[in-house]
């Protein structure tokens, strides 16, 4: 009996969440599946390789920043592991690859 007290109530609380839940297309939940398996953990490895390379490369990126303007720490970072990272942390979950709302959403001080 006390077995099936929670797994009727877990089964009447699952189902009465994906009735309620609104009905997607398979192509949209398969993005997210996508996303999440395959998507994101190489976009973290993308950003963990990108500080790796920036640390590694920093000696060229100090000469290349002497002359004007002056920015190629700034564009190095933010090309090996700023945009990376955005993509990884910020891009909402699912939406495809160079979606036209991922810029929107993202925080403006971190991804540009």
């Amino acid at each position: 009996m006390k077995f099936f007290k929670p797994t009727g109530l877990a089964l009447i609380l699952t189902t009465g969440a994906a009735a309620a839940a609104p009905l997607q297309a398979p192509r949209e939940g398969m993005n997210v599946v996508v996303d999440l398996a395959v998507v994101r953990p190489i976009a973290l490895v993308g950003t963990a390789v990108g500080a790796a390379l920036f640390a590694g490369l920093s000696p060229f990126t100090a000469l290349a920043s002497i002359a004007p303007p002056h920015d190629a720490f700034s564009r190095a970072a933010d090309a090996l592991i700023g945009m990376p990272a955005c993509y990884a942390f910020f891009r909402p979950l699912g939406e495809p690859f160079g979606g036209q709302h991922s810029r929107a959403r993202m925080p403006a001080s971190t991804c540009r």
